[in-house]
């Protein structure tokens, strides 16, 4: 990917009086907001564009909150003299594909589009993005910057600019920043106030004043994230007279499950502390935030099942015995600690989509997110005795390979600071166990690729692992480690490889 030129400016506008529900904007309240500021706001667009981008050269997309945005935003730019075109799902498909392509040969300065160009549409030419719209998910902002992320010549670096208005306080731009640079929301606000100093080599991000002002108090402010604070929302629920799911509660403050079961906390357990009675919380302080990075609708629903039938002896029953308690199967998991979870499971139903499998006989998804007791216990029972990051299931054929990228910690030795990183999105650069060796049966699975290769990726050791699918090598050198490059079998989605080309350095 290329490197980027991030710009945080105040667009002067004030969203914090709209409506928000589910963490989003009211769409109507704001395509009119934006209506009725047009004038004062496309001034500040229109200088910064002049300022920060040459615009003869400029191949430039435009994000927008709506239709209607899209129509409005592309008159200004036209009006100021720069060629410009809507692009949204009321032109015609024909007119559509007549407009990227003279998009592509420069004849188009700005498309001015909603969420056409997300994943998946590849247009290097891309030198310059607009988000001239708040992007509420981290998902959807990281897929829209990776639109211009493609390499071409003559592109030295994507310019990004970002037009900040004042936010709802519950707007997440530490999520957005975090899936920019890989930095924890405690790193963010060390990082926003000494200038980001430690990006990837040519890239930048620069907050005016007024934006990184208010993206430190969004930081400190918008969620109650200290274990005081979600009590005191728990109990200010609990006096209406109904006990809150946790669904409702995560709902009603902007938490996610990973900020929630930070620090040991369990739902029941600050249930009770703010005054509900009946639980058994001793039994709630358990592992269940081992297991709340789960991101696939089909496994949710697997350990679901698994929970209701103890008696099962799947591969997702023994991950999810694992993972609860350490245990070898469900029946020994306490009553409590899979009430409590089962609440966790009905929330990921909800926001997780569901994942390609990545294989018949494999529990696994692709772009699905494990530790390390859920991928090692469909094939032993003691899963505390394979720590390694890699090991062999001669009855499945399979290699598993876990991999760290983000290595600057002290739980590192200098036999274990593997050279890992991704050579590009379905490419990845690895090395094996410091004592293989090519005659070793392991060296030789590696270097002809024989059975089956598994590679689960993470940023930092508290992370989850993500799987990325299978690879096939493609060339060896070295032993003691063995250096390989593998090709992978699918490619890693731009959200997800802008992070792991931050952590890698």
């Amino acid at each position: 990917l290329c490197p980027f030129h991030y710009f945080g400016v105040d667009d002067e506008t004030d969203l914090s009086g709209l409506s928000w529900s589910a963490g989003k904007y009211n769409s109507t309240e704001l395509d009119e907001l934006f209506e009725k500021t047009l004038d004062q706001r496309s001034r500040v667009i229109l200088r910064e564009l002049s300022d920060k981008v040459e615009v003869e050269s400029m191949v430039c997309v435009a994000f927008c909150a709506s239709k209607r945005h899209a129509d409005m935003m592309q008159s200004v730019f036209t009006e100021a003299g720069i060629e410009s075109a809507s692009l949204h799902s009321d032109i015609p498909k024909d007119s559509r594909a007549e407009l990227v392509q003279n998009f592509r040969k420069g004849k188009i300065k700005i498309l001015c589009t909603v969420d056409l160009f997300n994943e998946g549409v590849d247009i290097p030419e891309i030198n310059t993005v607009l988000f001239l719209r708040p992007t509420e998910s981290a998902i959807v902002f990281i897929q829209q910057l990776g639109r211009g992320l493609r390499n071409y010549h003559n592109k030295g670096a994507l310019t990004v600019l970002d037009f900040v208005g004042n936010q709802n306080a519950k707007f997440r731009f530490d999520e957005r920043f975090s899936a920019m640079t890989g930095l924890s929301r405690r790193e963010l606000e060390v990082a926003i106030a000494s200038g980001f100093p430690k990006l990837p080599a040519g890239c930048d991000i620069r907050l005016d004043k007024v934006v990184a002002q208010k993206v430190i108090r969004s930081l400190r402010e918008a969620i109650p994230t200290t274990t005081k604070a979600i009590t005191s929302e728990l109990r200010r629920m609990l006096a209406t007279g109904t006990v809150p799911s946790l669904h409702d509660f995560l709902l009603e403050t902007g938490l996610n499950l990973e900020e929630f079961y930070r620090n040991g906390r369990s739902f029941f357990g600050v249930l009770t502390e703010a005054g509900h009675s009946g639980l058994d919380v001793s039994k709630s302080q358990h592992r269940v935030a081992s297991l709340s990075h789960v991101n696939d609708q089909r496994r949710a629903s697997e350990y679901l099942t698994a929970l209701s039938d103890t008696g099962s002896r799947s591969h997702f029953s023994s991950m999810l015995a694992q993972g609860l308690a350490s245990q070898a199967n469900l029946a020994d998991v306490p009553e409590q600690i899979k009430r409590e979870f089962t609440q966790v499971l009905e929330v990921l139903k909800r926001v997780t989509d569901t994942l390609p499998p990545i294989a018949q006989d494999l529990p696994f998804s692709l772009w699905g997110l494990y530790n390390r007791d859920e991928i090692v216990a469909p094939f032993r029972s003691n899963t505390g005795s394979m720590r390694q990051g890699t090991f062999y299931v001669e009855s499945f054929g399979l290699d598993i390979h876990m991999f760290t990228l983000e290595k600057s910690d002290g739980g590192f030795t200098p036999t274990t600071r593997y050279q890992d990183w991704f050579e590009s999105p379905d490419r990845l650069h690895w090395e094996s166990q410091s004592t293989t060796t090519v005659t070793s049966n392991t060296g030789r699975r590696l270097i002809s690729g024989s059975g089956r290769h598994l590679f689960f990726a993470r940023v930092s050791r508290g992370d989850p692992f993500m799987c990325i699918g299978f690879g096939k090598p493609i060339s060896a050198e070295g032993e003691r480690p063995i250096r390989l490059v593998w090709q992978l079998e699918s490619k890693v989605p731009d959200h997800h490889y802008v992070r792991f080309q931050a952590a890698a350095g």
